[in-house]
């Protein structure tokens, strides 16, 4: 799932493509985006996209952050050809080797569908590069997917359908998305792709595993989210020893896209309520 302007834009993964430069920035060469190296003690930030996502979605909220801390905005190369991610651990251990390169001690992990998924096993293999997770439409528990019954050759009118179920605004299953995704999933590649990564997200069920994610953790969740409904979040408040949940009224899965100034509002006042602001 991609935002409404520049989605589907299928970036090289932007493993080992970071550079310092001598004003203390690092900028991602896939994006040409470049973000001010954090000061007096503030968190960096990762951000993690879902499954038919890219890095993009989280344009405007890297926006919101990036003039005073450092940021990773990760993109998944999922469908290239010699991609090598196959499940969960592979996409989660990807991640946390740029963290690594990147030497991000103590990060906080932003995630949305596949992406929050994958930040939670963050957080529960490397609990010391986490500082905190702000989950959104997260993936983990249940998820009513894009490859649900997904048909051999799936047309424009169904690939529609399936955008209008993302977002509560008709409107953001533009022409150009539809067009996009249906170029994507042309390829018998790509849709096998999709669908094994799908299963194998819905294989690994963190239902018993939350209890053991101790950092603070904000859950913004759309109230008329059809993928993973507000129930979902409500059972990962529940499980998370210390989360906090932020329900926003018509919106769907992805608050970033489609409620921005609200999700940047909510993820600032959490920052400094957690002392990284």
């Amino acid at each position: 799932m991609r935002g409404p302007s520049r989605e589907v834009a299928l970036a090289r993964k932007w493993n080992g493509m970071i550079e310092a430069t001598e004003a203390g920035m690092l900028r991602n060469r896939d994006t040409g985006g470049s973000v001010v190296a954090p000061k007096h003690g503030r968190a960096p930030l990762v951000f993690l996209h879902g499954l038919l996502g890219h890095v993009t979605n989280w344009d405007s909220v890297t926006a919101h952050f990036g003039k005073r801390r450092r940021l990773l905005p990760f993109s998944f190369n999922l469908y290239d050809t010699n991609s090598p991610y196959q499940n969960v651990e592979s996409l989660t251990q990807a991640a946390l080797d740029d963290m690594r390169r990147a030497a991000l001690d103590k990060a906080v992990v932003f995630g949305n569908s596949m992406g929050g998924q994958i930040a939670l096993n963050i957080a529960l293999q490397a609990p010391e590069r986490t500082a905190a997770l702000v989950l959104t439409g997260s993936a983990g528990l249940l998820e009513r997917g894009f490859s649900n019954s997904m048909p051999l050759n799936p047309t424009c009118d169904y690939i529609r359908e399936r955008i209008m179920e993302i977002f509560y605004d008709p409107a953001l299953a533009t022409d150009e998305l539809v067009g996009e995704i249906h170029a994507l999933l042309q390829k018998n590649r790509n849709k096998l792709r999709l669908v094994k990564l799908a299963r194998a997200l819905k294989q690994q069920n963190l239902y018993d595993e939350l209890p053991r994610v101790v950092c603070p953790v904000l859950l913004i969740w759309g109230r008329n989210d059809r993928i993973t409904p507000l129930r979902v979040a409500k059972t990962f408040a529940d499980r998370l020893p210390n989360a906090r949940l932020k329900v926003l009224d018509e919106c769907g899965h992805a608050p970033n896209i489609e409620r921005p100034d609200d999700f940047n509002k909510l993820a600032e006042e959490f920052l400094c309520e957690i002392g990284c602001g």
